[in-house]
């Protein structure tokens, strides 16, 4: 019982230390938070449909077999989006500087995925909303040569039409008070759990 009480007394003396560097802590992380600023995504779309296929003798393709040829090629432009090289290439048809030359950074800028058997779903993100738009349109013309130099030099039996959406920009902006907050009581209980580790450790030594 007398070592809970001293423990008790012990933790009622610094807490007031502990409480003031937990403000600051807090102050520092509302401070960064502040200065960070909002980040913006560039939201599009592609639908992938079948424009045409050749006609082979003593063959029937169907629609079952269309519509698993436009999902696996939507599957698979969803994929060749985020491939380095190809962000690359849609940063120069954008006519912007690459913000990084390290190829996991640089694929985060953009995310797709094929959330339909036709439907590619692409979001752009970025700190100024203006080069997130133009990424996107840069986006648009790399994705309309990647797939007319597929037709062109590969050998596909089907033709596909890649049609983009109007993109639309979105404004993210950081929780201000609620990580400020959580900030404070984060580092509040491990200054209080460090403090009670030492105690511990330093009480089973007496023994």
């Amino acid at each position: 019982m007398n070592t809970y009480r001293e423990y008790g007394h012990r933790l009622l003396r610094w807490l007031p230390v502990w409480l003031l560097v937990s403000f600051v802590i807090a102050g520092i992380t509302y401070s960064m938070l502040t200065r960070m600023g909002p980040t913006y995504s560039v939201h599009m779309s592609y639908l992938v449909s079948l424009a045409e296929r050749e006609q082979a003798p003593d063959y029937k393709f169907d629609g079952f077999y269309a519509l698993q040829a436009t999902d696996l090629f939507t599957a698979t432009l969803a994929e060749w989006m985020q491939t380095p090289e190809f962000v690359v290439k849609a940063y120069e048809a954008a006519g912007l500087s690459l913000p990084t030359d390290n190829a996991r950074r640089l694929t985060k800028t953009i995310e797709a995925k094929k959330s339909a058997p036709q439907l590619i779903t692409v979001t752009i993100t970025g700190s100024a909303a203006a080069t997130a738009e133009q990424l996107a349109k840069g986006l648009q013309v790399a994705t309309e040569q990647n797939v007319e130099r597929y037709h062109a030099e590969g050998t596909p039996a089907l033709t596909f039409r890649v049609v983009p959406s109007e993109p639309w920009t979105s404004v993210v902006r950081p929780s201000v008070p609620l990580l400020t907050g959580s900030a404070f009581v984060v580092v509040l209980l491990l200054l209080v759990n460090l403090q009670l580790l030492w105690y511990a450790t330093t009480y089973a030594h007496r023994d």
